[in-house]
């Protein structure tokens, strides 16, 4: 599952500005929900795992497009747990979604292990400070690159814990990807080092690689490939 954002969305004048601290403030807010989802509803781990029937898209009913990062947004960092983790997961499965689509990467900067791509906690840190320097060591991202690499430590991955849930609860899982977001704004391409590699491929004026230039292309082919080959996804 792909999703097409805005391809221009950088500031480019003083009066743009605010929206650089409205859009943060945003993914803020949801962060919190989820947190505050996951602390009230106790999971339900113990179900019967049960595999889904052949899709079919008369029968997928409401889907649930989970962020990249809205769970590790809202983690202990580097005291999080695969429980932890999950328990987040389970909150929002509680509310029966048909489908979990869990946002994975953008495309790049992805949330787990890779060897096509760059995983997110690589460069957060570096790029969120680039990108908004008032935040002084941008604590929110130490704490998703912590939270990550601790779950990398020990022997797991956001994907994984994800699917894991989902097979317990019998809900479809897809793996979704942002074609062309600018999360970062015109940092956004720093995220990877594929990206960093190649300015050049961006869209001009954006912060994102166009997928129209065919080693481009051809690279995004690559990490959709290594995903549906390595996780068990729908």
């Amino acid at each position: 599952m792909v999703e097409f954002g805005n391809a221009r969305q950088v500031p480019t004048t003083p009066k743009e500005q605010p929206m650089l601290t409205n859009r943060r403030q945003f993914l803020k807010t949801g962060a919190t929900v989820a947190a505050s989802l996951a602390t009230q509803v106790p999971a339900r781990g113990g179900q019967k795992a049960s595999r889904t029937t052949a899709l079919s898209g008369k029968r997928l009913g409401s889907i649930f497009n989970s962020d990249n990062n809205n769970i590790i947004f809202a983690s202990s960092g580097k005291n999080t747990t695969p429980e932890e983790y999950q328990r987040a997961v389970y909150a929002i499965l509680d509310q029966q979604p048909g489908v979990l689509a869990q946002d994975v990467g953008f495309p790049e900067a992805v949330l787990y292990p890779s060897s096509v791509a760059t995983t997110f906690d690589k460069y957060v840190e570096e790029v969120s400070l680039l990108t908004w320097p008032e935040s002084k060591g941008t604590p929110d991202a130490a704490r998703q690159s912590e939270a990550m690499k601790t779950l990398f430590r020990l022997g797991t991955d956001p994907f994984t814990l994800t699917i894991e849930a989902c097979r317990k609860r019998g809900i479809l899982v897809f793996a979704s990807y942002r074609m062309n977001a600018e999360d970062w704004y015109k940092n956004q391409y720093l995220l990877s080092d594929f990206e960093r590699a190649h300015p050049e491929w961006r869209i001009p004026g954006a912060g994102c690689l166009d997928p129209a230039v065919p080693e481009v292309y051809e690279h995004r082919m690559k990490i959709f490939t290594e995903v549906a080959e390595r996780y068990d996804i729908d």
